[in-house]
């Protein structure tokens, strides 16, 4: 195939493109980490790379032995599946409570339908709260997390003034 000289496309089709008059070939010009990345997408808009990536819950392929629970501010906790004794669910996938031997761990959201069976499945390896300035935001169809409270049974708090 001939190249026109009144084909604009003409530097494309063979390769070469002027950038401030430099000529400089195309191919090869992706580094294979950039191609990657690029390659392995999660979703149109949203990098599978992105180092602030928001996952309201990391599904396993397995049963996991504990849950890992991440808030936004506090101690994270790892309970044992072994002591979770039920799952308390709103179909709308809003709300949903875990209740363990000695602790609640209250969570509130928005498509937290296929976390609820995750949890169900005992695949869940963790459940992570959404904090906005640590974290991309999640698309409008993503679960999200964004209230979780952890609840001790027997830890009481102390009344003020008393010691």
């Amino acid at each position: 195939m001939s190249q026109d000289s009144d084909d604009p496309l003409a530097a494309f089709r063979s390769g070469e493109t002027q950038v401030s008059g430099i000529s400089r070939k195309i191919a090869g010009h992706i580094s294979p980490a950039a191609f990657r990345q690029i390659s392995q997408s999660a979703t149109s808009d949203q990098m599978a790379g992105d180092p602030h990536h928001y996952a309201a819950y990391g599904p396993g392929d397995r049963s996991q032995e504990r849950l890992q629970i991440r808030p936004k501010k506090g101690p994270w906790h790892s309970p044992s599946y072994r002591y979770l004794i039920d799952i308390v669910y709103d179909p709308q996938g809003k709300e949903l409570v875990l209740v363990y031997s000695a602790l609640l761990v209250k969570i509130a959201g928005r498509n937290l339908q296929s976390l609820y069976e995750a949890l169900f499945e005992g695949t869940c390896a963790f459940v992570q709260e959404y904090h906005p300035t640590r974290f991309t935001p999640p698309g409008r169809d993503e679960p999200i997390i964004e209230f979780l409270e952890l609840v001790v049974r027997g830890v009481e708090e102390e009344p003020k003034g008393k010691k």
